[in-house]
């Protein structure tokens, strides 16, 4: 996906990056040898560090993501299930893989769902 970059912080040892994708703002840890470069787009994967999977249903029909304090709150859409997997999509070039809790309430294929993510907690890896 396409990640362009609005914000660089720092915090202690680490890199944290605000930026904006075709559906929304989000912000990570960056984790990359290379510095990154505002207003500079990159082509992204996200990995989340101690993601508490904690998915449900959306009660917005849309896709979209948004930074609420210290939390990114990510909309997106049910696209295929395995046992214990959500495939879950948010745009074209955008698909991510979400672990099901045991106690969760169970969703359908085609659904929309929510899930959030301490800021700190999502991993920004940029490739070529």
């Amino acid at each position: 996906m396409k990640f362009g970059v609005d914000k660089i912080e720092y915090e202690n040892d680490k890199i944290i990056v605000t930026g904006t994708t075709e559906i929304g703002k989000f912000k990570g840890v960056w984790k990359y040898r290379e510095q990154p470069v505002v207003k500079y787009t990159y082509f992204i994967e996200l990995s989340y560090e101690k993601f508490e999977k904690k998915i449900s249903q959306s009660p917005a029909c849309n896709f979209s993501t948004s930074i609420c304090d210290d939390m990114v709150v990510f909309n997106c859409q049910v696209e295929d299930i395995d046992e214990d997997v959500y495939y879950v999509r948010f745009a074209t070039d955008w698909l991510d893989m979400v672990e099901i809790e045991s106690n969760c309430v169970l969703l359908d294929k085609g659904s929309f769902a929510s899930f959030t993510v301490r800021y700190e907690d999502i991993w920004i890896y940029p490739y070529d």
